[in-house]
């Protein structure tokens, strides 16, 4: 089965976007699922982790 990684965040999109990244350069990419858990980022941080291609298509990402 997988497992499921859900990282809070709040507005630090790099650091987020780094944490990300290490997981698919050193896991198997189809063993986990993200659920990213804003806590209060801006609209525009929220739009970015959302629609960015390569987070959000390529990488599936689901925010909540």
């Amino acid at each position: 089965g997988k497992v499921a990684i859900i990282i809070p965040t709040k507005g630090n999109l790099e650091l987020l976007f780094d944490c990300i990244d290490s997981f698919y350069e050193k896991c198997d990419k189809n063993m986990f699922d993200f659920f990213i858990a804003d806590t209060g980022s801006s609209k525009e941080e929220k739009r970015k982790i959302a629609e960015d291609g390569k987070y959000a298509l390529e990488k599936k990402l689901k925010v909540f």
